[in-house]
């Protein structure tokens, strides 16, 4: 399941925005079922493995574009000795069940799959008759000893976490060896055991290995490559995600060997003068090469910064690829950002970001990719200024007033964005024509808001839920594409605001305070239930029963990704970020 808009003109293999397919899909804390297909002259993955922004146009209304235009055990050279600290994963970008977030990208509100029954509970957490014979906390009255007669148990589908070590290498001399893991993985009604695993090392359709820790994998040549992986649970029903992996020639990847946020002259890998290449070292060293680079931060590192990271200046662009790894911005003053990018088409994957005192990060450069990341705990989190840059499958989670800050067109894709004052999403002037798909945002004061104008946003596929205030307040904002979003549960408006709509048709509203205060709904609006598998814990996903599933329409975003011309499950997408399988 994966790739997010297909079109009809011809792509070719190096067109598909599957830069993003890094976890294919981003649920409250799912990985799986979608990736980003993008065709035309400006989109996809370019040959080296570059990224071009990607563009949207809806075949039903106008069109929206990305604006203008434990430490694993490493050798040196590069191969893993054992896949170390890949632990259990689960939840978005963390290192382990409970950390927050897994490291291909699916998010857990709360870093771990959800306690109890979840999958037993009927509708918006309201209890199931009974679950699986045991005291969970989520029942009322007696549980039913694993019986179901009478029972509402509803199958939900598990959910794929895959994680590749080391997630950067070579292809000559002797290849890297990337070690897949799937251990954290899970489902919420079946035992671990019960789940059968399939890899797919190019991202062909063809899968190649079964298992949860299949054999290693090298490859020949050099390239961006999407591991999938396909979960399948007792009754059936799967879920793929994508682990995106780089692979380059052995001199263009840089390895980090030390946490410590030194600063030597002139250290290089090899030559080092102090306790190894440090991150801060490794960008200074790729910035003074003319090539690009990927740099590998190995899991489990945590690096406690002494001053802001430098800028990434290569005009060809650098990769950082940093699943399991955490900066940490404790020590910097209050005035100091930790991580500002000022350059253009650099991509960073999987790197923890936490207490900074101002700002986490910036992408005030253009063509940048942020992906499959966390941002946590900080006093202020992204703020995106240039222009075409594309956020993904990461998880903010309480840094101060504002998720994610928007000051010029970007591209926001599958998120979970929770626990902040302001808005969890915030538009502010000249985020024009920005694309928003498969977020889901929640326990914000406000979930989306638009503080100035920004006209022509596409805004599809969202799940807004238990905002403080307004769920999506668009001010009056002209030329939004608002559909197959599912609004639910929000102290104000479902949606606020007089904004001027493109195209405003199947949404779901179900317990604002209104569901849309100052507008009408639109055509093929619904004011039900969701059905959410555990609302109480944070799991957004819809069950088998639910009236959302089927209830969209057709925007020619592919929310499946499966090998196939079908954009969806079913007769039509579902409502809200969840597609059902």
């Amino acid at each position: 399941m994966l790739s997010a808009r297909r079109h009809t003109a011809t792509h070719s293999a190096t067109q598909w925005l599957q830069l993003v397919t890094v976890c294919w899909w981003l649920m409250p804390f799912g990985c799986g079922r979608i990736g980003y297909d993008v065709a035309g002259s400006n989109g996809g993955i370019t040959a080296d493995g570059g990224l071009d922004a990607p563009r949207v146009t809806d075949s039903d209304s106008t069109s929206a574009g990305g604006g203008n235009g434990g430490t694993s055990a490493i050798n040196s050279d590069g191969s893993v000795l054992s896949s170390g600290g890949s632990g259990g994963v689960a939840g978005l970008g963390g290192a382990s069940a409970g950390s927050g977030s897994s490291l291909d990208g699916s998010t857990s509100p709360d870093g771990a799959p959800p306690g109890g029954d979840a999958g037993n509970t009927a509708d918006s957490g309201s209890p199931a008759n009974c679950s699986d014979g045991s005291q969970n906390g989520d029942e009322t009255g007696i549980d039913c000893g694993g019986s179901c007669d009478p029972c509402t148990l509803n199958n939900s589908a598990p959910v794929a976490s895959a994680l590749i070590t080391p997630g950067t290498g070579w292809s000559n001399n002797t290849a890297t060896v990337f070690l897949a893991d799937a251990t954290g993985s899970w489902d919420a009604e079946d035992s671990f055991a019960q789940l059968s695993f399939e890899w797919d090392w190019e991202g062909d359709g063809t899968y190649d290995a079964t298992g949860a820790t299949p054999a290693g994998i090298t490859y020949s040549t050099p390239g961006p490559y999407e591991v999938r992986l396909r979960v399948t649970d007792s009754g059936g029903l799967q879920d793929v995600t994508v682990f995106y992996l780089i692979v380059r020639t052995s001199t263009n990847v840089i390895i980090v060997t030390t946490p410590i946020d030194e600063d030597d002259a002139g250290d290089a890998p090899g030559a080092t003068t102090g306790d190894g290449l440090s991150l801060r070292e490794a960008i200074n060293y790729t910035n003074a090469r003319a090539n690009a680079q990927a740099i590998l931060v190995p899991d489990g590192y945590y690096i406690m910064l002494d001053s802001g990271l430098p800028d990434l200046s290569d005009i060809a662009g650098t990769d950082i690829v940093a699943d399991g790894a955490t900066i940490d911005g404790t020590n910097l003053g209050n005035a100091v950002n930790c991580f500002i990018i000022n350059g253009d088409n650099n991509r960073i994957f999987g790197l923890e970001i936490t207490n900074c005192p101002s700002n986490s990060l910036g992408l005030k450069g253009d063509n940048n990719l942020f992906s499959r990341g966390i941002l946590r705990n900080n006093d202020q989190s992204l703020e995106v200024d240039g222009d075409n840059n594309v956020v993904s499958y990461c998880e903010f989670d309480t840094n101060g007033q504002t998720g994610i800050e928007l000051n010029a067109p970007a591209t926001i894709l599958f998120n979970s964005i929770h626990g902040h004052t302001s808005q969890g999403l915030k538009f502010n002037g000249s985020a024009d024509n920005s694309v928003v798909i498969g977020n889901t945002i929640y326990a914000n004061d406000i979930g989306v808001g638009i503080t100035m104008n920004a006209a022509g946003v596409y805004f599809v596929k969202n799940t807004i839920v238990a905002n403080t205030g307004a769920g999506v307040d668009l001010g009056n904002n002209p030329g939004f594409t608002f559909r197959n979003n599912l609004i639910s549960h929000n102290g104000g408006d479902g949606i606020g605001g007089s904004a001027v709509y493109t195209s405003r048709t199947h949404n779901n509203f179900y317990q604002n305070a209104t569901p849309c205060g100052g507008c009408t709904l639109g055509t093929g609006s619904l004011l039900i239930d969701p059905g959410y598998v555990n609302f109480g814990s944070n799991d957004f996903r819809l069950t088998t029963s639910s009236g959302l599933i089927d209830a969209g329409v057709d925007t020619s975003d592919d929310f499946n990704g499966a090998y196939s011309t079908d954009d969806f499950n079913g007769a039509n997408p579902d409502i809200g970020a969840d597609e059902m399988p």
